[in-house]
C-alpha cells in the first residue's frame, strides 16, 4: 500500500491509478481469493457518494462516514476506495486505504489522477466494522474526452433545490434510460456530467417568506446556540452561522434518496451562489434585516461556510485556488499527498472558478458571482427623500454616457420634468417640515424595523433619523409624507394655528430649484426593505445612478473581481483565438462552444408598466399566445386587453404613489441587471466577441436571453433555468406586488375593485409581461423565453455546428413540488413540458 503524506487540514487525498498497483486489501471481492464478501449499509454510508470536477485525467471522489460511535468518540477511522472499469469491480485499478478524520466530521474527498479519457469508471467505498465489512453504493463517473474527441458532449445544468416542505422530483428527468445510458446516436453514453449552478442548500430553517416545512421535509440544527436566530418572538427561524450548522445542512439534503441516485450516476461540476452562505449576500456581508443596524459583516460564518462546502462538495477547490501549483495529470511520479483546505484558501482569498474542455465541442468555464462582488448601489435602509443624485451629477454622468456635450444637454433637458425638485431641509424656512419629517421618520423606522423582526431602542432611531433626515430631500417625497401624517401631527396639536389642511404644511419648491434623482424615484418607498433596493427598482433612474457610481464616482468595482475578471477575459479571448486558428488553417483541435456557468442570469429581467406613449411596446393576443399557449382569439383578446387597460390605468392615477407603479423596472438588480455598465461591457466585447453561451439560475424561473450581434455578426445567448423546487419567482412577485399595494392601502391610497382586478391580472401573467418587455430585435438583448411560474433543469447536447437546449419544466401549481413522486415516475414525467432551443448559424430558435 502506498504511503500517504497526510496534512491536518481537510482530508482529500490524492490517489493516481498510474502510480500505484492494485493491492490485495479486503475490500469486497477485490483479494486475490476473492474472499471479500460485504453487506451494503444505508447508515454507515447514509449520505451516498459523489463525483466531480471531471477531466481527461482526474476525477474527485467524495463520501462521508456515518459511524455513530465514531462520532459521538470523535475518532478517526479508516475506509478503503474502490476503483475500477466495470460494475462488477472484475478490473480494478485502485483499492487502497485512506484515512477519515473525526477533525472534518468524517468527509473524504480523494482525486483520483493518471486515469484515461473517455472513460467511464465505477467506484465504491468500503468500511470496516466490528468484523464486518460494509460497502457504499456503487458510483459511476466519466472522465473527460481528450481535444482530438469530435463525439457530442451531452450534460445537464440545475439550481436552487430548497429542500424544506419540497421534493426533488425533477431530478427525475435525468434517471430516464436515455439520460442514463443514451439514446439512439452511436456515441451516445447518456450525460457525460450534471452542472449545479448554486443554491444546493439554503441556510435558513424556515424562512415564512418561502420555506414551510412539511412532513418530513425539514431541517433542524442541533447547535441552537451557534445559530442566527430570526423572525419574531413568536415565529422564530434560524440561519446557519456555525460550522455545525452549515456541515447538518449538507448531510440533510443528502440525505434525499433521488439526489443521492443523480450524484451516484453522473459526475458534477458545480459553483455556489447566496444560500450557501446568506441570502441575497456579498462578499461576507448579509441581509437578512434589510439594513436594521446590527447586521454586520460575519468574516466568521462565511468562512464556516466555505469550509463545509469544501468539505462536503466534489469540487477540486485546492486546484481552483493554485492550478499551477496542483498536478491533476497523474504522470506517475507525482508526489502524493493529503490535500488540505487552509484559511488562506477561505474568504477574502476564495477562489472557486475554474475551466474544464470537453474533447472538441465544450469549454466550460465557471465563474463565481458573490465571493467578490461589491454591495448592491442602493442601500436597503436608504431614506426615500434624500436625494441619491443632485442635478450636477445627473448631468456629469449624461456627459460621460453619451456622444457629445449637446446629446448631453439635450437628454436632461428632455428628462428634466421627469425628475424631482429638492430644498435643503436644514435652511431655517423648512424648519417645520423637518421637524415634522423627523417624527414621521421615527415611527416609521420603528415599525418598519418591528417588520424585520427586531425592535430598535430609542436611541439606535435618533441616530438614524438624525442621519437621514438632513440635508437634499426630494420635494415630491416630503409632501407625500407631510399629506399622509397630516391627520396625525393635527392629532398631536403640533401644527401652526391656522393650518386646515396637508397643503398649508407642504413645502413649494422655488421655480429655479434644481432636479435630480431620489431614493423615492429610484422606487424606494420603505425605510428598510429590499423592494425599490433589490428588487423593483425603477430602470431609468437606476441605469442614471449605476452609470454615475461607477463613472463619476468611480464607487462600483466589477462583480467578478479584478482577479477573476482578468482570468476571463484572458481565457476566453485564448478559446476563441484558438478556435479561429484552427477554422481558417483546417488543423488542430478547438472546443466549438465557449459556454461560461454563471450563477446568475445575464438575461433582462424587465417589467414595463409605462404607458405606450412613454414607449412601452403593445401587448397583443400573439405575445400571449407565445408564452402562455392559448389559442382562444376571444381568450386572447380579453387578456391583452385587459392588461393594456391595466397598465395604462396605472400611469393616469393622479395618487402619486400609484404612479410610481407606471414605470419600467429591474425587477432584480441582485443580478447582473444590478451592474448595467459592466453586463453590456461583457457582453458587448466580450461574449459576442468570443461566441459565449453563458447558463444560470438562482432567479426560480426560466429565460432564454439573445444579446445584441457585435461588428462581426456574431453574438451571445443567455440561457437561464428555473429552480429544482425552491418558490418560483412569479410566486415572488405575487408577494411584492402585494406588499406594495397593502403599503399604498395603509398609505391612504384607494384600491378600487377595478383597479383590483386588473393587479390580478398583472399577477396572472408575470411571463407575458416580463418577456413582451424585452422583444428580440438587432439593437438590444432580447427574451425568447420568459417562463416566471415555473420549476426546471435543462439537458444540452452539443455537436459541432449546433447545440441544444431542452428545458424540462413543470408548473409551480399543484403538488408537483410539494409531493414525492420518487415511486410514482410515470405520472411525475406525464406532467413535464419539454421545450427544446438550438443555436445555429449565430442565432436560436425553438425546434420541434
Amino acid at each position: 500500500m502506498m504511503n500517504l503524506t497526510r496534512r491536518k487540514f481537510l482530508n482529500t487525498v490524492v490517489l493516481s491509478a498510474s502510480a500505484i498497483a492494485v493491492t490485495n486489501l479486503v475490500g469486497c471481492g477485490s483479494d486475490s481469493s476473492g474472499s471479500g464478501e460485504c453487506s451494503f449499509s444505508s447508515d454507515i454510508f447514509k449520505h451516498s457518494i459523489m463525483s466531480g470536477d471531471p477531466r481527461e485525467n482526474s476525477l474527485i471522489l467524495w463520501t462521508r462516514v456515518n459511524d455513530a460511535c465514531a462520532l459521538t468518540d470523535n475518532l478517526d477511522v479508516s475506509l478503503i476506495v474502490e476503483v475500477a472499469t466495470d460494475n462488477a469491480f472484475t478490473n480494478l485499478i485502485i483499492s487502497e486505504s485512506v484515512d477519515v478524520l473525526a477533525e472534518y466530521d468524517h468527509n473524504i474527498k480523494l482525486r483520483l489522477t493518471g486515469l484515461t479519457a473517455d472513460t467511464r469508471y465505477y467506484y465504491r467505498f468500503v468500511y470496516a466494522k466490528d468484523g464486518t465489512n460494509y460497502s457504499s453504493n456503487t458510483g459511476r463517473t466519466r472522465t473527460a474526452p481528450d481535444a482530438s474527441s469530435e463525439r457530442k458532449v451531452r450534460f445537464a445544468y440545475v439550481s436552487c433545490q430548497d429542500f424544506i416542505g419540497r421534493y426533488y422530483n425533477n431530478y427525475l428527468n435525468l434517471l430516464t434510460p436515455e439520460m442514463l445510458n443514451g439514446g439512439d446516436d452511436a456515441d451516445d453514453d447518456g450525460l457525460d456530467f450534471v452542472v449545479h449552478l448554486g443554491d444546493y442548500i439554503y441556510e435558513t430553517t424556515g424562512d415564512p417568506d418561502f420555506q414551510e416545512a412539511a412532513g418530513d421535509r425539514v431541517v433542524a440544527f442541533s447547535d441552537l446556540d451557534g445559530a442566527i436566530k430570526l423572525g419574531t418572538a413568536d415565529k422564530p427561524y434560524y440561519a446557519a452561522q456555525s460550522l455545525s450548522n452549515y456541515r447538518e445542512l449538507y448531510q440533510t439534503y443528502r440525505t434525499d434518496a433521488l439526489l443521492q441516485k443523480v450524484q451516484e450516476n453522473f459526475p458534477m461540476i458545480v459553483t455556489w451562489d447566496d444560500h450557501e452562505f446568506s441570502d441575497d449576500s456579498w462578499q461576507d456581508t448579509t441581509t437578512y434585516l434589510n439594513g436594521v443596524p446590527g447586521e454586520t459583516n460575519q468574516l466568521t460564518r462565511k468562512r464556516n461556510s466555505e469550509r463545509a462546502y469544501f468539505e462536503s462538495m466534489p469540487i477540486d477547490h485546492e486546484y481552483a485556488f493554485d492550478a499551477a501549483a496542483t498536478d491533476v495529470v497523474g504522470s506517475g511520479t507525482e508526489q502524493q499527498l493529503a490535500m488540505g483546505v487552509s484559511d488562506e484558501q477561505l474568504f477574502p482569498n476564495t477562489k472557486i472558478y475554474r475551466d474544464f474542455t470537453f474533447g472538441s465541442k465544450v469549454h466550460l468555464l465557471m465563474s463565481d458571482f458573490r465571493s467578490h462582488r461589491p454591495d448592491h448601489l442602493i442601500a436597503e435602509d436608504a431614506f426615500p427623500g434624500v436625494m441619491a443624485m443632485t442635478e450636477d451629477n445627473v448631468k456629469a454622468t449624461l456627459t460621460a454616457t453619451t456622444a457629445s456635450q449637446a446629446v448631453a444637454d439635450a437628454t436632461f433637458d428632455a428628462i428634466k420634468s421627469s425628475l424631482h425638485s429638492y430644498i435643503n431641509i436644514d435652511n431655517a424656512e423648512y424648519a417645520l417640515q423637518k421637524t415634522l419629517i423627523k417624527l414621521a421618520a421615527k415611527e416609521s423606522y420603528k415599525a418598519s424595523a418591528i417588520s424585520q423582526g427586531k425592535a430598535l431602542s430609542e436611541v439606535e432611531v435618533n441616530v438614524l433619523v438624525e442621519k437621514q433626515v438632513k440635508g437634499l430631500q426630494s420635494v415630491t417625497f416630503i409632501n407625500l409624507v407631510l399629506a399622509q401624517g397630516y391627520d396625525t401631527f393635527s392629532g398631536f396639536g403640533i401644527l401652526p394655528a391656522g393650518t386646515s389642511s396637508a397643503a398649508d404644511i407642504q413645502i413649494t419648491a422655488p421655480v429655479d430649484a434644481s432636479v435630480g434623482i431620489s431614493y423615492f424615484l429610484l422606487g424606494k418607498q420603505s425605510f428598510f426593505g429590499e423592494i425599490g433596493a433589490r428588487y423593483f427598482v425603477v430602470k431609468s433612474s437606476f441605469d442614471l445612478y449605476a452609470a454615475y457610481k461607477l463613472l463619476v464616482s468611480g464607487e462600483t468595482k466589477s462583480p467578478y473581481g479584478t482577479v477573476q475578471q482578468a482570468w476571463l477575459e484572458s481565457t476566453l479571448t485564448q478559446s476563441a483565438t484558438d478556435a479561429a486558428i484552427a477554422t481558417a488553417t483546417g488543423t488542430g483541435d478547438f472546443q466549438s462552444w465557449r459556454i461560461l456557468g454563471s450563477s446568475v442570469s445575464f438575461s433582462p429581467l424587465v417589467l414595463d408598466l409605462r404607458p405606450q406613449a412613454a414607449g412601452r411596446a403593445e401587448i397583443t393576443s400573439a405575445n400571449v399566445s407565445e408564452v402562455t399557449g392559448i389559442t382562444d382569439a376571444t381568450t386572447l383578446a380579453t387578456i391583452a386587453g385587459g392588461l393594456e387597460q391595466t397598465i395604462e390605468g396605472l400611469s393616469t392615477d393622479p395618487t402619486s404613489s400609484l404612479s410610481l407603479l407606471g414605470n419600467q423596472f429591474y425587477l432584480n438588480v441582485d443580478h447582473w441587471d444590478g451592474f448595467p455598465i459592466y453586463k453590456k461591457g461583457l457582453i458587448d466585447n466580450l461574449f459576442s466577441p468570443t461566441g459565449t453561451i453563458s447558463i444560470a439560475g438562482d432567479v426560480h424561473s426560466s429565460y432564454i436571453g439573445r444579446h445584441p450581434a457585435n461588428a462581426n455578426g456574431n453574438r451571445s445567448f443567455d440561457l437561464t433555468t428555473s429552480s429544482i423546487s425552491s418558490g418560483t419567482f412569479g410566486q415572488f412577485m405575487n408577494g411584492a406586488l402585494g406588499g406594495i399595494v397593502d403599503g399604498l392601502k395603509a398609505a391612504g391610497v384607494e384600491i378600487t375593485d377595478q383597479l383590483q382586478g386588473g393587479l390580478d391580472l398583472l399577477q396572472a401573467n408575470w411571463s407575458v409581461l416580463v418577456q413582451t418587455a424585452s422583444p428580440i430585435d438587432e439593437e438590444s438583448t432580447g427574451l425568447k423565453r420568459a417562463r416566471l411560474n415555473e420549476h426546471s433543469l435543462v439537458t444540452v447536447v452539443a455537436d459541432a455546428t449546433n447545440i441544444d437546449f431542452t428545458y424540462h419544466a413543470i408548473a409551480d401549481s399543484g403538488d408537483l413540488v410539494t409531493k414525492s413522486y420518487y415511486d410514482d415516475v410515470d405520472t411525475f414525467l406525464g406532467n413535464v413540458n419539454q421545450t427544446t432551443y438550438r443555436i445555429e448559424n449565430n442565432d436560436i430558435s425553438e425546434i420541434a
